[in-house]
């Protein structure tokens, strides 16, 4: 089991080569909605329309992870460890539980997720 984060996802995308059967986070679709604004009104190098896509393509993935309210301390504890913010402290909390290889392009994120679940760093 697979899950992406933001960046994984973002860049997997690009190079059209997502795996259908990973996971991403409910997150994900707010955090690829920062990623498209991004590329599409500050760096120009995707169009308005191309980002609307990327959207509708997270919006509608099958396998999509969701934390639990009694989970929040969990995360919280993660967090407060590592360094982390939040939203990725959640990723390395659902990867740990699942059993999961979480894939991200964050060094730190790769590097601070190590301790409580198996990551995988996707080079850019």
């Amino acid at each position: 089991m697979i899950i992406y984060d933001a960046s994984s996802f973002f860049e997997r995308l690009q190079r059209k080569d997502l795996d259908l059967e990973s996971f991403i986070l409910d997150i994900t679709i707010y955090e690829i909605g920062n990623v498209a604004i991004k590329h599409a009104t500050i760096l120009k190098d995707i169009s308005g329309d191309d980002a609307k896509s990327l959207l509708k393509i997270v919006a509608n993935w099958k396998n999509v992870l969701y934390l639990d309210q009694a989970e929040a301390g969990d995360v919280y504890d993660i967090a407060q460890k590592s360094g982390l913010t939040f939203y990725d402290a959640a990723y390395a909390y659902l990867a740990g539980k699942y059993g999961a290889s979480l894939e991200t392009c964050d060094k730190k994120l790769h590097r601070q997720a190590q301790k409580f679940c198996k990551v995988k760093l996707l080079e850019v």
